[in-house]
């Protein structure tokens, strides 16, 4: 199963997204980034009010698919091909969504239209 990383200052949102996304994933949940000896998947990050977005230039060295979660407008937060912004309130759907469009979907699940595309 695909290890999904997800940090959130938050205790209440790292209760409710761990438990929607631990029924598709591993999920390692911590308060605060920071590489780890696991291998990742995808990072979904919550990020808090209090930070700046010029806090963020650690994602440039973030080698795989980022979820960010925010309760700014989205357009102003810093993005990159491996990045999805979604702006608060964000449902689970929506989280897996985006994981999805990056390429980060449960093992034997497959994207159906990946399947099409294969066999047309």
């Amino acid at each position: 199963m695909k290890t999904v990383l997800f940090v959130s200052a938050s205790p209440v949102h790292r209760k409710v997204y761990f438990q929607g996304l631990a029924t598709h994933f591993d999920v390692l949940c911590v308060p605060r980034y920071a590489s780890l000896g696991t291998e990742v998947a995808a990072l979904v990050y919550d990020m808090d009010d209090t930070e700046a977005t010029s806090d963020l230039g650690w994602l440039e060295d973030v080698d795989y698919p980022v979820v960010l979660l925010t309760s700014r407008d989205a357009a102003t937060m810093p993005s990159a091909g491996n990045r999805c912004v979604l702006s608060y309130p964000v449902l689970m759907d929506q989280v897996l969504g985006a994981l999805a469009g990056l390429g980060v979907e449960p093992e034997g699940q497959e994207d159906p239209r990946g399947a099409a595309e294969r066999t047309g």
